[in-house]
Parts: C-alpha cells; sequence; structure tokens
C-alpha cells in the first residue's frame, strides 16, 4: 500500500486532550513538539509538516505488516502509520505517552500499541519490524551506534529505516534557539516566576541538545544499513533537516 500525504489523516488540536497543551503541565508532558505541528507560528509549522511529507515521499510503495514510531511523542505520524501498516508500535519513554493514547482512542485508531521504553533496549523480538520511523531523536542519543545496532535488531531482512534528524548549520540554530527562547517567554508570561522556573529547569531531563554533527550520523548509519535514498527539508530557503532511507540487509 502506498499512502501520499493528505492533512486530513492527521491529528487536530481538538483531538488531543486539553493538558496535551497546558503550559503549567510537567516538561514530560509536552515533549514531542505536539504543538508545533497544529498552532504554532507559520515557519515552525511548515517546517514540522514538511519532515512528513519528505519522509512520506521516500517510502516505497509496499505492504507494511509491523511499522514501528520511534520516539513518537505527541504521536502526530501515529494516524499515517496506521494506514501504511497493519500493526503499529509507538515507543518513547517521557508520560506524554498517556495524552497520546486519548488522541489515538479520539481518532478511533485500534491497530497502535505503545510502549513506554528506552529506544537503546527495544522490547521487542529479532527481525520484527519491516517499517521503523525515527525523525528527530537520533541527534539526541550519545550511544548513536548501539542505538542503529538495536534498529537492526528488530528488522526483518530488507526492513525500511526512515530516519531524520536536523543539520547542524547556522540556519537551523538560530531557529531553534529562537523557538527555545520563545517558548521560555511564554512560560513567564503565563505562569509565576516559581513556576516558570520549574518548569524551565525540568528541560534538563528531556535534553534538546544535539550531541552529534549530522554527518557523523550518516556515516554511522551507513555502516549498518545501505543508503537507498535521502531528501533535505529548507526552512526559508535553507536545508535544515535531513532524511534518510536506509535499508536492512545483513552488511557488518
Amino acid at each position: 500500500m502506498y499512502i501520499e500525504y493528505d492533512k486530513k489523516m492527521f491529528p487536530t488540536i481538538n483531538d488531543y486532550p486539553e493538558e496535551m497543551f497546558d503550559i503549567s503541565m510537567p516538561k514530560g508532558y509536552r515533549v514531542g513538539c505536539g504543538k508545533a505541528y497544529l498552532d504554532s507560528n507559520i515557519i515552525a509549522r511548515r517546517f514540522f509538516v514538511r519532515r512528513i511529507k519528505e519522509a512520506v515521499r521516500l517510502l516505497p510503495q509496499r505492504d507494511y505488516q509491523s511499522v514501528a514510531d520511534i520516539g513518537t511523542g505527541s504521536g502526530f505520524y501515529l494516524p499515517l502509520l496506521a494506514k501504511i501498516g497493519k500493526q503499529v508500535q509507538a515507543v518513547d519513554i517521557a508520560p506524554v505517552l498517556d495524552l497520546t493514547y486519548k488522541m489515538i482512542l479520539n481518532k478511533g485508531l485500534h491497530n497502535i500499541n505503545f510502549h513506554k521504553a528506552d529506544v537503546r533496549k527495544l522490547p521487542f523480538e529479532n527481525n520484527y519490524f519491516d517499517l521503523m520511523f525515527c525523525l528527530s531523536l537520533i541527534e539526541h542519543i550519545e550511544e548513536q551506534e548501539e542505538t542503529l545496532l538495536e534498529f537492526k535488531r528488530v528488522m526483518i531482512r530488507d526492513g525500511i529505516l526512515i530516519l531524520g534528524y536536523p543539520f547542524q548549520n547556522i540556519p537551523q540554530h538560530v531557529f531553534e534557539d529562537a523557538n527555545r527562547y520563545m517558548q521560555f517567554a511564554k512560560l513567564f508570561l503565563k505562569l509565576n516566576r516559581r513556576d516558570a522556573v520549574t518548569r524551565i529547569m525540568e528541560s534538563r531531563y528531556y535534553p534538546h541538545e544535539h550531541v552529534s554533527d549530522f554527518k557523523n550520523i550518516r556515516k554511522k548509519a551507513e555502516k549498518h544499513f545501505s543508503l537507498s535514498d535521502f531528501t533535505a527539508v529548507k526552512l526559508l530557503g535553507f536545508p535544515v533537516y535531513e532524511i534518510l532511507l536506509l535499508v536492512h540487509n545483513n552488511i557488518a
């Protein structure tokens, strides 16, 4: 089955519980950039949605039996993946999964299971998935090669890995810094100072600093997978994000 991008299949803000966007909620319930897909500023929204369009464009036309969304967060991709695959496993370690599950119930989707797990030690048997999605996670992980090997362990021969991560360049840094400071400003505008500081300090447990240059990520991925295709997502004309189509072919 081949699914083209259709915005009607994706969640709306009304599909999520209100607390998903409550700025007073602990950080772990607000990870996953959920609001950026829905009602944040137009530049951020176009960037996040563009990533999905490019990832879908890369997908080979085939029937997918078992699909993984690794680092699912707010689960914005899940309705799409539920149409692509027979069964979908959504993995994240953050408590936001509790709220994402409510969104799935509101969408009436019944082929998605949730797992609170460390992506470096996935709770699945060998040769389990024929498609894995992992967007905007690998750049935050120190043990990148170990994580990629874990992905490979749970994939079937010829399985597909869609791996996306930001470029480490000036436009990307400007975009991320501006977004971070805007979020901090919102906290101080909407909460008292003590609660705002508490929410900012919680960010230490959900770090967004990038631990590796994008070129090193690609090199590590190519040690264990075959690179079939790739694309760059642009923001205001600058390439800021890369998506790889990788194939598990049993290379060492």
